[in-house]
């Protein structure tokens, strides 16, 4: 069919649909439902076509062939949402038709219904219309429970239609359910314990409860009418729901957790675990109950947090170690098992296996007590992925049982406990979420502190190598891919196993040879192995575990993890060289690979990057060497190489230890194909950071012709392409001319190109100081006549350059008379003449001569109070240098001074304490520390709050307790003293300086967590500017730290939204600007750093499993509400942000846009802000912000309705109902109206 489509079409298909040939009727159907799915519009715009399609479409559902009835049924799909509300009522109420047999199969009209309700797009009232015309006719015990398409239509009727049933209608439905639910154990009863867990989305909480009374009143009374031991199939029906409320909607059981879990470990009856009831049937049927309490267990706790099930935790985990060795059929005195819960596990005795048939699998046998030791180890592993602080508890009460399962007769249960085992170990990586979100508990015992999982570990290692290596058998063949994962953990935690490792890996030999395969996991297994362990415990299997690696970066699909596994081999030969391999052929391999263009950029890439740790690594022949080095250059031609071959170029000239004595070939052959691609700007700093490696190596010697090639060629690059250089390439480029000039002679066209270079970077704000002195300064020691060097600098560099003064002093300190230029520039000082020039010459000259040259401190002193802000900073800098220099004399003076200046120069003494800071020894740096805060306590009583002061000094604080850490243990005393504003902010400020140090943090991540944790409470201080500088910080942290930041984040996040997302008038200051008053926000920038700490909140969880248990204790609902309620309703800036985190927002949880009233409030937040009109006077900024914010709120629109609305793989997880749907494309369609251009601007 064409794209434009005639209404005389559609009506000769109508025709056609009345043809005695089933054929043509069949076809017919196929072209109209292409119609309606890539020209809906068609019947949209005439709902004269739509009703007469209906009445084709219920005509064919009475056709005699069973294909022309699925197409009718499949065209009810795309034709939904293009029919008016009308047309959607008539048409549900035509295919209300019911069957009048019992039937356990579903009607042609209950599965067009279904499709029609599940993509109904009705308001609020057309759908409250059709469940009040279509719920009651279905409410009905006696035909719910004979015929299924009532169970279906019912259970429809509620996933997509619930949010439109009233209170009465609601009631009634759980009530038939549940009845439905216990009086039958049939497919209907297990269809309505479905339909009843989906009612529970749109019931409040006083309904939930009274359902929960309903399902226990039911339970109640069906197990008084047996006179049974239990009603064991309203066991099952109970928990199912239960569990099955926990999965639709957790949020609405949480107030009832206590209550569900306490129902759910009774169906476990552990009183009665020891007595095997005489009647085998029974036996087996209440395991089958019990194994189905473990799974809603799973299901509860995978829906809840640590606080919300804590009190049970201890509890269930006991419980699974109870059942992970229960085996009634085992069991011959009941009196040696006993099943008080405060035993030990030592306490139980292996079950001996004395029944031959137990030892079959699992499809032998009927017992079904294997199901509950697998569904306990299950659980555990559930407990810890959720509960990460478990972890110690799992150590102490059931990790030896899981080791003393691995011997259980039913495959799958040492499955489950193989996988639970990898997970713990997994766990307990001094990497893992346990140790690096603070999973330590209060309630913790004592004895607890004194051990820790990975001691606790340690201490197992001997028993459960042991009963590894024990089923490492050909029997466990299938297992083979399990026990490579555990043993990858294993070793991953605990640095390898010793000796063990080998006779391990013999076994393990034998398994993979069985199973002839080499996958991913044997790969991963073997860069674990060679990365944890010692060459020489396992040297007799390398030849092997080489010849598989080989195999695997052979075959396509296996070649990065074949390369990766090579990689960690290297790693391996830097400790040991093995006598007994060979790498020519692997070597010859991985140059292939990276030679072989067919390939993707991935493989060669990393084969290049395995190459060059190779020749870092391997001593090899001169010849393998230049193959080597000829796979470089050729890699440098193919675009899609050149950056990763640059830098690997770079690392091999970095690191050419192994192959020192011919690695002068890498100069020789590469050094200039690497310079030609200095003109391309994409590889410019990766070209100028290996030319920088090229002329700092020892064991590299460029030729001298290569060196003036260089630095002709940076000299030409750096003058034609000077604006497009970074400040970082600038830099690069200074420091390899200062290298290459180490062992160069330099004659007369040298000196001008450098001189050239010089002159160029001379006024130069994009180059450090320091850079330009040093190249001035080598370049000067290589010149012969100096003095003609230093006349021709000087009449090119002006004195009002920004390093005119820097270059001439430096020169000057190699000729004879720099003394009278000294003398000069001080007479200047007192004349008041050039005082920039002559502050910034003197601070060069104290820089070359250190201590042997010294000045009175007024000098410059008396400079900090000139009002060109240049000459003041100049001062300060030269101030600084000055008493590094003479500490011991001018220090003291400085720190006096320092205590009685006023609030304007105090910046500028501690900036000059930061230069002092850098290198001091402990004794000075005390002094320092305690007279900044001395100062800091003193300015408390000043009026005005000194920003810049508290700034300047905690850089000064960070150089101290960067180099004396013992300093770091004073600073909870600082923040505790809850009066000294001044003192809290510099602490709080000097505290984010180090969140950027990773390794600081590591080492005492202790300490800097329970600082961090203190600072974030200020959050909530009455000073603004403690509130700012504490969110800072905690930005910070979630930037470099999130595992420590996440949990006090998410701790404080809740009071946070609560409390500080709003402006307050107390922040709010009207100022008079002429005729105009204007209103000043001070609380604004504190607003948008809340925001900005959320989004990061978010991009930390979302990019990291580690996090999982932070995300439990995360309430997402706050963060939405607090978007649509505060950060959409704020200042314009403030939307932007909202905007942005929204779109990630519904990313990470779609759900979120079908919870309570959360889709129907943003919508009316977006349209306040679409529809806000300006008043006739706005400045041209308010309707700039005005648009902006548009353009926002469409972006964020555009997004969720593309990949969260209108993706269908999302459907499930958003769970959105009829009428949200209809809401939202309501809203969608009137935006695109009103704002066509800006719709079709705006990029998600």
């Amino acid at each position: 069919m064409s794209a434009s489509v005639s209404d005389s079409q559609i009506n000769n298909l109508f025709q056609k649909t009345n043809e005695l040939d089933q054929d043509l009727r069949f076809m017919a159907l196929s072209d109209l439902y292409k119609i309606i799915s890539e020209t809906p519009s068609v019947f949209t715009n005439s709902p004269r076509l739509s009703s007469q399609l209906i009445t084709v479409l219920i005509k064919a559902l009475k056709d005699v062939q069973s294909e022309i009835k699925n197409q009718a049924v499949k065209c009810f799909k795309p034709l939904m949402p293009t029919l008016s509300s009308e047309n959607a009522i008539q048409l549900v109420l035509s295919l209300d038709v019911k069957p009048k047999k019992t039937t356990i199969t579903s009607t042609v009209y209950t599965m067009a219904m279904h499709n029609v309700l599940e993509n109904l797009v009705v308001d609020q009232k057309t759908a409250h219309t059709i469940v009040s015309k279509l719920l009651p006719g279905y409410l009905n015990y006696k035909e719910v429970i004979s015929k299924i398409d009532y169970i279906e239509i019912i259970s429809d009727l509620i996933r997509y239609l619930g949010i439109a049933m009233d209170d009465s209608e609601k009631d009634k439905t759980w009530r038939l359910l549940i009845d439905v639910c216990f009086q039958n154990d049939t497919l209907i009863a297990r269809k309505a314990v479905v339909a009843l867990c989906s009612l529970i989305k749109v019931l409040n909480t006083s309904q939930v409860e009274q359902v929960l009374e309903g399902i226990e009143e039911a339970f109640q009374s069906q197990n008084s009418k047996s006179t049974s031991y239990a009603d064991l199939p309203s066991q099952s029906t109970r928990l199912a729901l239960l569990s099955g409320f926990f999965k639709v909607d957790s949020l609405k059981l949480h107030p009832f957790i206590n209550r569900i879990v306490e129902v759910i470990i009774s169906e476990l009856q552990i009183d009665k675990l020891s007595k095997v009831d005489d009647d085998y049937d029974k036996q087996i049927s209440t395991d089958q109950v019990r194994s189905e309490a473990l799974v809603a267990l799973s299901v509860v706790v995978s829906n809840t947090t640590y606080e919300q099930i804590s009190l049970h935790i201890s509890e269930i985990i006991n419980y699974c170690r109870l059942f992970l060795s229960y085996n009634p059929l085992a069991i011959e005195d009941d009196d040696d098992y006993q099943m008080d819960n405060d035993v030990d596990a030592d306490d139980y005795a292996d079950f001996s296996d004395d029944d031959e048939e137990l030892n079959q699998s699992d499809d032998d046998t009927d017992d079904i007590s294997w199901k509950l030791r697998r569904d306990s180890a299950r659980l555990i592993r559930t407990i810890l992925k959720h509960q990460p602080s478990t972890l110690l508890t799992i150590y102490q009460v059931v990790f030896d049982s899981l080791i003393n399962q691995l011997d259980d007769s039913i495959d799958s249960v040492v499955d489950e406990c193989l996988i639970t085992l990898t997970t713990i170990i997994e766990f307990t990586s001094l990497d893992s979420q346990y140790y690096n979100i603070d999973n330590y508990r209060p309630t913790d015992s004592d004895s607890q502190e004194a051990e820790s999982p990975l001691l606790l570990l340690t201490k197992a290692l001997p028993k459960l190598s042991d009963r590894i290596s024990a089923i490492l058998t050909p029997k466990h063949r299938s297992e083979t891919n399990l026990f490579l994962k555990f043993f990858s953990s294993l070793f991953d935690v605990t640095d390898g196993l010793g000796a063990q490792v080998g006779p391990i890996l013999g076994k393990l030999e034998v398994l993979t040879d069985l199973n002839n395969t080499i996958n991913l996991d044997l790969l991963n297994f073997y860069a674990s192995l060679l990365k944890n362990n010692r060459l020489t415990d396992f040297e007799d299997y390398l030849p092997k575990i080489l010849t598989n690696i080989q195999f695997a970066i052979s075959s396509h699909d296996s070649t990065l993890e074949g390369l990766n596994a090579f990689d960690a081999f290297l790693q391996a030969y830097v400790q040991v060289t093995p006598s007994n391999v060979s790498l020519e052929e692997l070597e010859e391999l991985i140059c292939s690979k990276a030679l072989t263009k067919n390939l993707s950029s991935e493989i060669r890439q990393r084969s290049l990057m395995v190459l060059t740790n190779y020749i870092v690594i391997v001593k090899v022949s001169e010849d393998h060497f230049l193959k080597i080095v000829k796979v470089y250059s050729e890699c440098l031609h193919f675009e899609s190489l050149s950056m990763c071959c640059i830098f690997n170029i770079g690392k091999a000239v970095e690191q050419s230890y192994a192959n020192d004595s011919f690695s002068p070939i890498l100069g020789q052959q590469l050094a200039e194909p690497v310079l030609n691609l200095i003109t391309r700007s994409e590889f410019r700093s990766a070209v100028l950071t290996t030319l920088l490696q090229f002329s700092k190596s020892k064991t590299i010697e460029l030729s001298q012709d290569t060196k003036l090639n260089i630095i002709n060629s940076l000299r030409r690059v750096s003058k034609t392409e000077y604006s497009n250089f970074s400040k970082k390439q600038h830099a690069n480029l200074v420091d390899i001319i200062t290298h290459l000039l180490e062992n160069t002679d330099i004659d007369s066209d040298i000196a001008q190109t450098l001189s050239e270079i010089i002159i160029q970077y001379s006024d130069s704000d994009l180059i450090d100081p320091v850079l330009i002195v040093r190249l001035t300064k080598d370049t000067t020691e290589k010149i012969f006549n100096t003095r003609e060097f230093f006349q021709h600098l000087n009449s090119k560099v002006g004195k009002e350059s920004k390093h005119g003064a820097r270059i001439i002093a430096t020169v000057s300190c190699y000729i004879s008379d720099d003394d009278s230029l000294i003398n000069q520039n001080l007479e200047n000082l007192n004349s008041q003449l050039d005082l920039l020039y002559s502050v910034q010459f003197l601070t060069q000259i104290i820089r070359n001569r250190g201590q042997k040259f010294k000045v009175p401190l007024e000098v410059f002193l008396q400079q900090l109070d000139n009002e060109d802000v240049a000459i003041r900073q100049s001062a300060t800098e030269a101030l600084g240098v000055l008493v590094k220099y003479h500490i011991n004399e001018y220090l003291p003076v400085v720190l006096e001074q320092l205590l009685k200046v006023d609030s304007k120069l105090r910046p500028l003494y501690l900036e000059s304490l930061v230069i002092v800071s850098e290198s001091v020894d402990k004794k000075h740096a005390n002094d320092i520390w305690d007279t900044v805060f001395q100062l800091l306590a003193n300015i408390e009583d000043d009026s005005e709050f000194e920003e810049n002061t508290c700034t300047i000094a905690s850089k000064v604080l960070f150089n101290i307790g960067h180099t004396y850490h013992e300093r770091l243990m004073t600073l909870a005393d600082k923040l505790a003293m809850s009066e000294l504003i001044h003192t809290k902010y510099t602490t709080a400020t000097l505290i984010k300086q180090f969140y950027s140090d990773e390794l600081l943090i590591k080492i005492h991540s202790g300490l800097f967590r329970d600082l961090l944790g203190r600072c974030s409470l200020m959050v909530f201080n009455n000073n603004l500017h403690l509130k700012q500088i504490s969110v800072n910080l905690l930005v910070s942290a979630l930037h470099s730290a999130p595992f420590i930041a996440l949990q006090i984040v998410a701790k404080v996040l809740g009071n946070i939204i609560d409390k500080e997302l709003l402006p307050k008038r107390e922040y709010i200051k009207v100022i008079q600007i002429g005729p105009f008053k204007h209103k000043i926000d001070n609380g604004l920038e504190l607003r948008k750093s809340v925001y900005e700490m959320i989004y990061n909140l978010l991009l930390s969880v979302e990019h990291s499993n580690r996090f999982v248990s932070v995300e439990y204790i995360i309430n997402y609902e706050d963060i939405m509400m607090s978007l649509i309620n505060k950060g959409f309703r704020d200042d314009n800036a403030i939307v932007l942000l909202s905007s942005i985190i929204l779109s990630k927002l519904v990313t990470i949880k779609p759900g979120l846009l079908s919870t309570g009233d959360i889709l129907s409030s943003l919508i009316a937040s977006f349209n306040k802000i679409l529809s806000k009109q300006l008043k006739e006077t706005a400045t041209k900024q308010q309707v700039e912000n005005q648009q902006e914010a548009i353009k926002a709120v469409i972006r964020s629109s555009k997004k969720i309705d593309r990949d969260i609305v209108s993706n269908r793989s999302f459907h499930n997880e958003t769970g959105l109902n009829t009428v949200q749907l209809s809401d939202w494309q309501n809203y969608i369609k009137e935006m695109k109206t009103n704002f066509p251009s800006y719709y079709a601007e705006v990029y998600e």
